[in-house]
């Protein structure tokens, strides 16, 4: 039989609600956090984190230009926008990860894009992607409840990329 998480809280915020003499909240009622009251208080921790600078972000290309019929170069001049992801899982927030990653909280950085390619053949493209860092980790979630807290649940592996606005990556797509 799986153990449901979720399930066991609840019964467990309700249980202790009843036991401290009070009415559990109603379902759709914001609950505060109060172990004391009987209502389980969720904690999170970003582990084993790996960062890696220099990285391109090859999955989300920012622009790109094809060569027509005949062959030849092209050029990609502008300002584009680079989008600044973060994988997240258990419940915790986007900007606790991003303030424990010590990564901006806005959702993307703006960078100049100015990259000509070398002589290609007809139906190549060139393209420009986003650098920045990448980093991986995990979350670790437990819950501070009214006999001490949970044994901690830890996600797999997650992403995120934080684009520095000031460098671009140029090649063939």
């Amino acid at each position: 039989m799986k153990f449901n998480t979720r399930a066991a809280l609840a019964a467990l915020t309700i249980v202790g609600a009843l036991l401290a003499g009070t009415q559990p909240a109603a379902a759709d009622a914001e609950i505060q956090c109060s172990p004391g009251a009987g209502v389980a208080c969720p904690h999170y921790e970003i582990i084993d984190v790996k960062r890696t600078g220099g990285h391109v972000d090859k999955l989300k290309p920012i622009a790109s230009c094809t060569v027509g019929s005949g062959g030849g170069a092209c050029t990609i001049t502008s300002c584009k926008t680079v989008t600044r992801t973060v994988g997240v899982r258990l419940g915790v927030d986007v900007g606790f990860v991003k303030s424990q990653l010590s990564i901006s909280q806005a959702d993307a950085e703006l960078t100049s894009v100015s990259c000509t390619s070398p002589v290609l053949s007809t139906g190549q493209t060139w393209a420009t992607w986003g650098m920045g860092n990448k980093f991986e980790y995990k979350v670790k979630r437990w819950y501070a409840t009214p006999i001490g807290e949970t044994i901690p649940e830890i996600s797999t592996e997650h992403r995120a990329f934080d684009p520095d606005g000031t460098q671009t990556y140029c090649g063939v797509l």
